[in-house]
């Protein structure tokens, strides 16, 4: 008889896009049921139980409860031989739930930390919170090794904590995310970029812990100087009402909202654009590197092991819109040295971030847990 994991995510997302490979690879050994708060059809992997449950990011203590009961009730009546979370909310209601249901390996990953630029009672509380999972979860895995450093220090985890590879939630799939010139004059004869603009490229949420205030303030600034040789693309779902559509309503920036094809948009582009607040890692910034596309990212624990400055990309410091202006404008200055940093940044996730590394260590370390 197979044994059973479960995996449980407040957003389907993380199942679907950082987790498939794993569940996939897993699934050929273990049966493998997926909770999250899923709409229907929102997510489909042969062989793999679908469950829906109201867990969501925001706080509401009914809804909350209610969550962490049903949970206690299921895995009651299932008896996974593995509970493992990933996010705050599913990290905290899952570690009480297997722990009180007494689920023998209870795991969790922690793939960076809200309270980061939290201040007084409530950064002590969301301390609070990560050390209660951390205590009542038999196993923690983190993406990045920076960040291990930063919760170590921070009195979260101990030192037996995991980091798998050499970091990142899930690798890159190296044969997906792999520069393309069909795709770079497709999608840029699509939107209509000239082959010859500079492209600065975001993407992911659109909302203020990833720096977009500050990215848009930086390229306002050094458009001065480069007029309409170079743009601004910037992709992603807005999570915030201040980035409305009219923030994005300048010269030379274009926004959409969505894609399902990051790896063209990495193609078509010169240079990501990463100024955030937060990062576990940054998975953005090693897909992209697959593409050969160099990144600009804040100098913070997460995005300093996705990137190697001056080698792979370049780091400044967070939240200083001068420091980012300065790396934009030397970036579209560099344009040789651009191309070097990116050849550099494939062959780096290559040899580092390769996803058959990292699902390599999910199956091993399953594989001596259960």
């Amino acid at each position: 008889m197979r044994k059973r994991l479960i995996f449980v995510a407040p957003v389907p997302m993380t199942l679907n896009f950082f987790l498939r490979l794993q569940i996939e690879e897993l699934s050929k050994n273990y049966d493998i049921t997926l909770i999250s708060n899923f709409k229907e059809g929102e997510i489909e992997i042969e062989g793999v139980e679908i469950i829906h449950a109201p867990i969501s990011r925001s706080i509401s203590l009914f809804v909350d409860l209610y969550c962490l009961l049903y949970l206690i009730f299921l895995f009651k009546r299932i008896k996974p031989a593995a509970v493992h979370s990933i996010g705050p909310k599913a990290g905290l209601l899952c570690s009480l739930a297997s722990w009180v249901a007494g689920i023998r390996n209870r795991i969790h990953c922690f793939t960076g930390q809200v309270w980061v630029d939290y201040r007084g009672l409530k950064r002590t509380l969301f301390i609070l919170i990560d050390k209660i999972i951390a205590r009542l979860c038999t196993d923690v895995i983190i993406d990045s090794p920076t960040q291990k450093d930063f919760l170590i220090a921070e009195g979260v985890v101990g030192s037996e904590s995991l980091v798998f590879g050499d970091g990142s939630i899930s690798g890159v799939d190296v044969n997906r995310f792999s520069y393309s010139e069909v795709s770079r004059f497709s999608l840029r004869g699509e939107l209509g970029i000239p082959d010859d603009k500079f492209v600065f490229l975001f993407l992911g949420r659109v909302t203020a812990d990833k720096g977009v205030q500050e990215l848009l303030e930086a390229f306002k600034l050094i458009s001065r100087d480069i007029g309409r040789e170079g743009m601004l693309v910037v992709v992603g779902p807005c999570e915030s009402e201040v980035f409305s559509d009219v923030l994005f309503d300048m010269p030379c920036v274009l926004r959409i909202p969505f894609t399902k094809i990051p790896e063209d948009f990495f193609s078509a582009s010169d240079i990501l654009c990463l100024p955030s607040y937060r990062e576990g890692f940054g998975q953005v910034v090693v897909e992209a590197a697959a593409c050969k596309l160099p990144a600009i990212v804040s100098r913070i624990y997460g995005l300093s092991d996705a990137v190697v400055d001056r080698e792979t990309g370049y780091l400044v410091d967070r939240k200083n819109v001068t420091s980012l202006a300065n790396a934009m404008n030397y970036a579209f200055n560099s344009r040789d040295e651009i191309k070097i940093l990116g050849k550099s940044a494939r062959e780096r996730v290559v040899e580092k971030f390769n996803s058959k590394r990292i699902v390599s260590c999910y199956v091993n370390f399953y594989k001596e847990k259960i």
